[in-house]
């Protein structure tokens, strides 16, 4: 059950942070410690999910967070590396383009760019201990939240813990290739789990942009902080593509 506080209440204030009740953001619990409300909890953990969405690809040439477009050197046409394989097949799949050329010397470059499928399908996840522009083929969606906890803490920064279930959505047709799932051999695992019904716990923390899940917030470079969940920029001009040798 989640905690609710008395809908006479109006406000506390509490640490200097003056704290919002019933029908905004914040809520407090029976103690006075501020906690989210449903919605505000909802809204965290979405973030969350899709920050951390383990439904999709990242091939291996953009592992150490390269974006689109990028050109592969390919040493031997006749026997395609793994990476190449991967675009080839992300090409069949019609979410990217490629443009193959051949240079002075002889040497195969082939770019690869997104096409509007595949922007459609690019969003910023973390992965790999960083964020990277990756092709999600489900979306994972909360389904109900259970208890919202506040926690104590010896920081004045308002935490609460959230139990919840979730569910991963909207398969990606061409999620179902057999060539996708051979070269991106994680998608066999995830496909299994669609529509089913998983429960999970979070933590979250009242930040200056509301309540956020809090291994968002440690992963997060202030500095140049992304977008976790939305679409990734658009791509960069062919002048500034990536090129690696495989």
């Amino acid at each position: 059950m989640i905690i609710r506080p008395s809908a006479l209440f109006c406000a506390v204030l509490l640490a200097g942070l003056f704290v919002a009740c019933s029908g905004a953001e914040t809520t407090t619990d029976e103690s006075g410690r501020p906690m989210p409300s449903e919605s505000a909890a909802e809204d965290a953990i979405e973030e969350s999910l899709m920050s951390f969405n383990d439904a999709c690809i990242n091939p291996q040439a953009l592992s150490q967070g390269e974006t689109f477009p990028v050109t592969l050197i390919e040493p031997d046409t006749t026997r395609p590396t793994v990476a190449v394989r991967q675009f080839l097949t992300l090409e069949d799949a019609g979410l990217v383009a490629s443009n193959r050329v051949v240079d002075d010397r002889g040497l195969v470059k082939n770019t690869f760019t997104l096409t509007d499928d595949g922007q459609k399908s690019v969003q910023t996840v973390y992965q790999f201990r960083g964020w990277r522009s990756a092709l999600c083929y489900a979306t994972p969606e909360v389904t109900r939240i259970d208890t919202i906890f506040a926690l104590r803490q010896p920081a004045q920064q308002p935490l609460a813990e959230v139990q919840y279930a979730y569910q991963r959505t909207d398969l990606e047709d061409w999620a179902r290739r057999d060539d996708i799932q051979q070269n991106y051999p994680d998608v066999r695992d995830v496909l299994p789990t669609m529509n089913q019904t998983e429960t999970a716990r979070e933590t979250v923390v009242l930040t200056g942009n509301g309540w956020r899940s809090l291994r968002v917030i440690r992963r997060t470079d202030d500095a140049n902080e992304p977008v976790p969940g939305q679409d990734a920029p658009p791509e960069a001009t062919e002048d500034a593509s990536n090129m690696r040798e495989w």
